[in-house]
């Protein structure tokens, strides 16, 4: 996937522009910057697809950008209605589709505003999909903490991570552009099981660094962090460069390094959609 940095016309390179805000006044260089950044390998194309995906996805691009919301509500429910559980709608066709989106920005048939405003609404019909898809479990395994560390600005692969965690049997909180010793304050108030960080960039590495040293520094016992995102992409050392325990491309991986046990019910789950 580190090919994937470069080359206009990629997907994963043109997914990555959601991370620029609208109204956004930054130079060109710092613009072509940001949109050499990969979301979440959480929406790699190496992401299995459940069957009659493909055919879905435009017809979402087009009700994610319109301002009608019972037009959106009307095409998840179709997509529900085929079969397809809210799990791999989450899992494999929102990030599709936002992937999508940002082919069609690259393309000039989106404006800008467009794109950001349908990876928002995405974002909500994570939020609304994992609240109704609730596994239901009678124990936690334990609690994740999700960060997405400054200067990080998007959020939709953090939701579809966190739905993944759910899933495989943990409860996570989650926080978004918090100062280091803001999140360290949380480690130290409730016991989790990990801490995992996204980064997109080199440049965000640099954040993370700090949260770990404030960890390290301020939480007496041994809590492990992991870092995820399109950041492994650009074939760094990620674990020395901040001086976090392990960097990992999705939940389940995240959870085997630490040594945490995974949920008997999420590999029933998968063995019974396959």
């Amino acid at each position: 996937m580190a090919g994937h940095l470069s080359g206009r016309g990629d997907p994963m390179t043109q997914y990555s522009k959601l991370s620029v805000r609208p109204g956004s006044t930054m130079q060109d260089a710092e613009v072509k910057m940001l949109a050499a950044r990969a979301l979440s390998v959480l929406a790699s194309k190496a992401t299995p697809r459940p069957a009659g995906v493909q055919q879905h996805l435009e017809a979402l691009c087009d009700a994610y950008t319109s301002p009608d919301e019972d037009e959106r509500h009307d095409t998840i429910l179709r997509i529900r209605q085929e079969g397809i559980a809210p799990r791999d709608i989450i899992a494999h066709i929102i990030p599709e589709t936002a992937r999508l989106l940002g082919i069609h920005w690259a393309n000039d048939t989106l404006s800008f505003s467009e794109v950001s405003i349908a990876a928002a609404r995405l974002q909500e019909t994570v939020r609304a999909l994992a609240a109704k898809d609730q596994v239901k479990r009678h124990d936690s395994l334990g609690t994740v903490l999700l960060v997405v560390p400054r200067p990080e600005h998007h959020t939709l692969g953090l939701f579809v991570a966190a739905d993944r965690f759910r899933r495989l049997g943990y409860e996570v909180d989650i926080s978004v552009s918090q100062h280091p010793r803001q999140i360290s304050d949380r480690v130290l108030a409730r016991r989790y099981a990990m801490v995992g960080a996204t980064a997109s960039s080199r440049r965000t590495l640099a954040s993370v660094k700090e949260l770990v040293d404030s960890i390290r520094a301020r939480v007496p016992r041994k809590v492990k962090v992991v870092v995820g995102g399109s950041v492994m992409d650009q074939k760094l050392d990620i674990v020395a460069l901040t001086g976090a325990d392990y960097s990992a491309p999705d939940a389940q991986a995240a959870l085997k390094l630490c040594g945490l046990t995974i949920s008997q019910d999420s590999l029933l789950e998968r063995t019974t959609a396959n």
